[in-house]
């Protein structure tokens, strides 16, 4: 089922975020808006009007309390990118004010009606703070919106979830139908799920140290990030960011008391 990773300590949440310059930001959307859960555009992110590229300010600097952190895994997500957009991903040390670059990418927009971009490093990388900046001139708003970022490392278990795992979707659709029998449904919402259904976590490493520490993260009503496969080429469709509901026991699945067997499922927040 390939290699499954869940990302729970989020280092957006409480690090320093900012932009450019105060100019490179919409009133009361300033960078810092994404550390909050909500994904909404009303609390995101967003540039100044005309803010579409690097030289026009469409640039966050995210530097975490800690210095030298582990990061694994980016993400934007509700995000109004375009398909066209280019998204650069670059960490960086301090070096006492003479910042030198430790990695950088660029990676395409979103897929159409997906509203997120995400990139997994090739391995554990150590930095001091990461920035990311986008070029979308094309974008019709005229302006870059950025709810919700990931940025972080990655619980990779020793073994990844069983065919036993699930996907869909959940919505509200209004229907209203005549007396005739014609029907007018209004779609209201929609949310990508996944179900990740672990059957072997080991009962001394795994499960206290990531595993219950997910669970209690889940509880708090923070937001899960949900990779089914890091090897996949479809990971920017299949990864959710959202809240997490996780089976309220665990079990010894496989009759040892080595290995735990839970499950949890992520619900896409919108």
């Amino acid at each position: 089922m390939g290699v499954t990773a869940i990302g729970y300590e989020n280092y957006v949440q409480d690090a320093v975020i900012a932009a450019n310059s105060v100019d490179d930001t919409a009133v009361g959307l300033d960078p810092d808006q994404i550390a909050n859960d909500q994904g909404s555009p009303q609390y995101a992110w967003q540039t100044a009007a005309g803010g579409l590229t690097l030289a026009t300010g469409a640039l966050i600097t995210i530097t975490p309390n800690t210095p030298a952190q582990t990061w694994r895994a980016v993400g934007l997500f509700r995000s109004n990118l375009t398909p066209a957009a280019s998204v650069n991903i670059a960490l960086w040390n301090d070096n006492n004010g003479s910042p030198t670059a430790v990695y950088s990418t660029t990676v395409a927009g979103p897929a159409s009606s997906y509203q997120q971009v995400v990139h997994i490093l090739p391995s554990d990388t150590t930095a001091d703070f990461l920035q990311i900046y986008v070029e979308d001139a094309g974008n019709p708003d005229n302006h870059i919106n950025v709810p919700l970022v990931y940025g972080g490392p990655l619980w990779i278990p020793e073994y990844g979830r069983t065919f036993r795992s699930t996907f869909g979707r959940i919505d509200r659709t209004d229907q209203q139908q005549t007396l005739g029998g014609q029907e007018f449904p209004a779609h209201r919402w929609a949310k990508r799920t996944i179900t990740l259904d672990f059957d072997s976590t080991s009962a001394s490493t795994e499960l206290w140290q990531d595993a219950m520490e997910i669970d209690r993260i889940a509880r708090l009503g923070g937001n899960i990030l949900a990779i089914p496969n890091i090897e996949s080429t479809n990971v920017t469709y299949e990864t959710v960011f959202g809240q997490m509901r996780t089976s309220d026991q665990k079990t010894y699945g496989l009759r040892t008391v080595a290995r735990i067997a839970w499950n949890a499922t992520v619900t896409e927040r919108i």
